[in-house]
């Protein structure tokens, strides 16, 4: 990305960027951390648009640290409660752990944390974990190595039948239908 000092100069003094003050520090935000995920886990494919994929996630944050920067989004004191709360809904993608338990660890009330999870994330605790598992599910779908059953399981499922309608009601297809539509499209590449 090429940018032309001519105009990128009066940008930087509006933005109160100067030589005695190069540098504004602020936390980084729950959303800041989920887009650099995102641009981790897309520099790790192989496909066709990728490329363009990348450009737009590296513009998103971006965008969300010029917003930061200038002040224009919230700062919550509680952001590093939440991000490590999310932290640990990515890593721990099976068990679903009580809000209650979490947010005692966190030394807020239950009601507190989700609320502030919310306002980082714009998903409930509960949604977020969702989301995840069936991205995670999606992913697995996409490989075609693994049965369905394996992959209910390996996201935390006790029923493939419970595991299936889940996957549908986010989806909107069945994870064998997801499975042959990823199958296709793979093949056209």
């Amino acid at each position: 990305m090429e940018v032309d000092a001519v105009l990128a100069l009066p940008l930087l003094k509006q933005a109160g960027i100067t030589p005695e003050q190069p540098f504004k520090t602020f936390e980084a935000t729950p959303h800041l951390s989920s887009l650099f995920q995102e641009l981790q886990d897309l520099s790790r494919v192989e496909a066709l648009g990728v490329e363009q994929e990348l450009s737009a996630c590296a513009y998103r944050i971006f965008a969300h640290l010029l917003a930061l920067w200038k002040g224009k989004t919230s700062q919550a004191q509680h952001f590093p409660t939440v991000e490590r709360m999310r932290q640990f809904l990515v890593a721990d993608q099976i068990q679903t752990r009580s809000i209650t338990a979490v947010s005692e660890q966190a030394g807020l009330s239950a009601s507190r944390l989700r609320v502030l999870f919310k306002q980082a994330t714009g998903l409930s605790p509960k949604q977020y974990q969702l989301a995840l598992r069936m991205e995670r599910a999606a992913r697995l779908l996409s490989d075609g190595a693994l049965p369905v059953g394996m992959i209910a399981e390996q996201t935390g499922y006790d029923s493939i039948y419970h595991f299936s309608r889940q996957f549908k009601r986010m989806l909107g297809v069945s994870p064998s239908q997801y499975r042959a539509a990823t199958a296709i499209s793979n093949k056209n590449r």
